[in-house]
């Protein structure tokens, strides 16, 4: 969790800097870019997870 927290926080950071230096746009590209980076991280986690569970599941039988 901290790690997210850091993340959150650096976002933050980064956003209000943008907003109060008056670069529009520049704040909705790197959003989009965040974003898109968090969805491939949860992908990756959760593939992760499904594999190890199945993996899992297979030693039972």
């Amino acid at each position: 969790m901290s790690r997210t927290t850091t993340l959150h926080t650096r976002i933050t950071r980064t956003a209000r800097a943008l907003h109060q230096d008056g670069e529009r746009g520049g704040i909705s590209v790197e959003l989009v870019v965040l974003v898109i980076g968090l969805f491939v991280l949860a992908g990756l986690v959760i593939a992760g997870v499904t594999a190890f569970v199945t993996g899992q599941l297979g030693q039972l039988g």
